[in-house]
């Protein structure tokens, strides 16, 4: 009886841990599909270009943030 239990325990752990893989692999795809936008990539890119060169705003508080984006 304690073979077979252990057997149970040892089949509801290997399950626990594909479903843990399935998760990670999940993730994986999306970044995968993310990571080959190209315009994605051109975007990420020009973004740290523009920070390079100083074309950026800090906002210290809500309220800039807020009228940042009604600016736009």
């Amino acid at each position: 009886m304690k073979v077979l239990l252990d057997i149970i325990e040892d089949i509801e752990n290997f399950i626990r841990q594909l479903e843990k893989r399935r998760g990670e692999l999940e993730e994986l795809k999306d970044e995968i599909l993310i990571f080959s936008d190209a315009e994605f990539i051109d975007s990420i890119q020009r973004g740290l270009s523009d920070l390079e060169q100083g074309r950026s705003k800090v906002c210290s508080n809500l309220e800039e943030v807020k009228k940042l984006f009604e600016d736009i």
